[in-house]
């Protein structure tokens, strides 16, 4: 698509981010969320992927060009056929013929290349992540684990059991599969329909922790980091508090700022008056000879 330009436009595109773009970024988000929605962005560029997408997208750019004033479409250019190369091919093989319409040739080398390349890097990218979610998508919905069978409990338990031991060695795991399974039988009971994971934790953490392995398995879920949006604000961070005035401040300061710059929730709660005069009394040059 070549875009000739007829008159200058006042009007200002307006861009609109996909909502799916910020939920991933969220501190709330657990795996199970996460692959839900990279399930859905993978099964929506496969659906687009077609000829009856492309003519749409094609209709909706003549309409935007439409109301910005400009003219849009394909121009056939008149040129020389582009010369074959001699390659040796095998019997069962041919060479690919040149595309000449500007419509398909923009449609396969862009439209379709594009989403290609965006399937193959979604599901590359995130391989380890469905990996974690099928070893850890059964303490997501707890309470509904009463309506399984115990063998099903029992091998979602052991595959957990691998998973979080040591060399493949069982012995050294930070749960028991068997006292799990019958952790998680008796609490599956006990829970509201649809509790969280966190809210699972709370019920067992206010329960004198009655479940220590489901305790120990939801500490780990739930601490999993499920993307990296919160190590780059940490270094964005970085950036403001360790400037051009702060070159020459020591690990041990730097890393003390960036605590209390990380935990601003819990500095806000502190007593500053008592931490002032303790601060003092610790830095005072003066001697009290009386």
């Amino acid at each position: 698509m070549k875009p000739t330009t007829t008159k200058a436009s006042t009007a200002k595109p307006t861009t609109t981010e996909h909502p799916q773009n910020k939920v991933l970024q969220k501190v709330t988000l657990d795996i199970s969320g996460a692959e839900n929605i990279l399930s859905e962005t993978i099964n929506f560029l496969k659906k687009i992927r077609c000829n009856e997408s492309f003519d749409k997208f094609l209709k909706d750019a003549e309409t935007i060009t439409l109301e910005l004033d400009i003219e849009a479409s394909f121009t056939q250019q008149i040129s020389i056929r582009p010369r074959k190369k001699k390659t040796v091919f095998f019997s069962y093989e041919q060479p690919d013929e040149p595309i000449i319409n500007l419509k398909t040739k923009f449609k396969v080398e862009l439209y379709f290349y594009i989403l290609d390349v965006a399937l193959n890097s979604l599901e590359e990218r995130f391989e380890q992540l469905h990996n974690h979610c099928d070893n850890f998508k059964f303490l997501y919905d707890i309470s509904s684990l009463k309506s399984i069978t115990k063998d099903n409990i029992v091998k979602n338990c052991m595959d957990l059991q691998l998973l979080l031991s040591e060399n493949e060695n069982v012995s050294n795991s930070d749960i028991d599969a068997i006292e799990m399974t019958d952790e998680l039988v008796a609490i599956s009971e006990l829970l509201k329909p649809n509790s969280t994971p966190l809210e699972v934790l709370q019920f067992i953490v206010n329960n004198n922790n009655f479940v220590p392995n489901v305790a120990v398995a939801l500490r780990i879920t739930l601490t999993m980091p499920v993307s990296v949006a919160s190590g780059e604000r940490s270094f964005s961070k970085l950036k403001i508090i360790k400037n051009y005035l702060r070159s020459s401040m020591n690990q041990e300061r730097l890393s003390d700022l960036a605590t209390i710059s990380i935990e601003k929730e819990v500095m806000e709660n502190l007593e500053f008056k008592s931490l002032l005069i303790d601060f003092a009394q610790e830095k005072a040059r003066k001697i009290n000879l009386i």
